[in-house]
């Protein structure tokens, strides 16, 4: 049974791990997540199957950029989201897609968080499946590039699931 919980402390050598193996070819995730772990106001949680960690997601919130000026606005960043390769394609990334969502719409009030958006390499051909069936779409196809040279793109999508 897979479990998700917001991760510890303790926890950012696990991130470290799998951020090593599913992210290296994008650049230094292995350094970079755990930074962004740490960073005031960033909510991990960690997808586990008997104990052991399989998955996590990491949100963020940064100001609205939106077309319709609100200062107070936020956006909920998904700054990332990794499955073991092993465990892809059982409902793990979704299982953390859920997870995700209902944290933004819970802090929506509070925060006034408008949408959820995040980034992903144009390469990543399963990624960007697996964003466009939880309903997110391309806002911006030209985002910049990874240090592993890979285009990136923006992408949006609505805080209640589909």
């Amino acid at each position: 049974m897979i479990q998700i919980e917001q991760a510890r402390p303790a926890d950012v050598a696990e991130v470290r791990r799998i951020a090593a193996g599913v992210f290296s070819q994008y650049g230094d995730y292995a350094r970079i997540l755990p930074r962004f772990f740490f960073s005031p106001g960033v909510r991990t949680f960690l997808a586990r199957r008997e104990g052991q960690v399989i998955g996590f997601v990491m949100l963020g919130f940064l100001p609205w950029s939106g077309k319709e000026a609100q200062s107070d606005a936020w956006i909920g960043d998904i700054l990332a989201l990794a499955v073991e390769p092993a465990e892809r394609r059982q409902g793990v990334g979704s299982r953390l897609m859920e997870r995700t969502r209902a944290l933004a719409v819970e802090l929506a009030r509070e925060r006034n968080i408008r949408e959820l958006q995040l980034t992903c390499a144009r390469t990543n051909a399963a990624g960007m499946a697996f964003f466009a069936r939880h309903g997110f779409r391309v806002v911006d196809p030209a985002h910049g590039w990874y240090s592993g040279g890979q285009p990136a793109v923006r992408m949006a999508g609505p805080l209640e699931s589909l």
